[in-house]
């Protein structure tokens, strides 16, 4: 009878459990501050747009009068 080789040990570079979470929270992290970004972006957006048409009103109002 032959006798089996036992396969050889490989060591693998894998990133521990730890650090695995760590990188998951972190990437957490950034995505949510791009959010935030993009929101506080689109909300200054937002708000110029309603100064450009409150002082387009204005200037409307005082033509007619």
């Amino acid at each position: 009878m032959a006798k089996k080789k036992k396969p050889k040990k490989t060591s693998i570079a894998r990133p521990t459990a730890f650090s695995d979470e760590r990188f998951r929270v972190e990437n957490a992290a950034d995505t949510m501050m791009r959010f935030q970004e993009i929101n506080a972006d689109s909300k200054l957006k937002a708000k110029a747009k309603q100064e450009l048409a409150r002082r387009e009103k204005a200037i409307k109002k005082a033509r007619k009068v």
